[in-house]
């Protein structure tokens, strides 16, 4: 099997081939640290959430918040201050209403993730290792 782009359509001993493993043995040390090198660390990548203020920054980056801001300068150009204010506190009450859901999120995807820790089992020098 020279081409993986329809691996699931190949056989396992095809797949196993072409990785250089074998079924009943698994793979070697020396086979995964080759494996490491050329296809990378078999692990997920920790995505950290984002900081408040990179979430504010984002909010404030929106159009319709840019054109609100906009429109409270205008507004403030031509002494119509309580329009401003307005115009600021929809704003602000948008980015604040955006981060309570971006820390709602992130509880419940942290939540989600300790439910489902990903395990499998692997044969490694023809031994079942978790």
């Amino acid at each position: 099997m020279k081409d993986l782009s329809k691996w699931w359509a190949g056989s396992i001993l095809n797949l196993a081939d072409f990785y250089g493993s074998n079924i009943k043995d698994g793979l070697s040390i020396a086979q995964i640290q080759k494996n490491a090198e050329k296809f990378g660390k078999n692990t997920f990548t920790e995505l950290k959430p984002a900081s408040t203020f990179s979430l504010l920054i984002e909010g404030l980056k929106s159009p319709m918040m840019i054109l609100l801001l906009s429109i409270a300068v205008v507004s403030l150009i031509f002494s119509k201050p309580l329009e401003a204010t307005v115009m600021v506190f929809v704003v602000l009450a948008y980015i604040f209403i955006e981060l309570i859901n971006k820390a709602r999120t992130d509880r419940t995807l942290k939540q989600l993730k300790a439910l489902t820790q990903p395990k499998s089992i692997v044969i490694r020098i023809g031994k079942n290792r978790k």
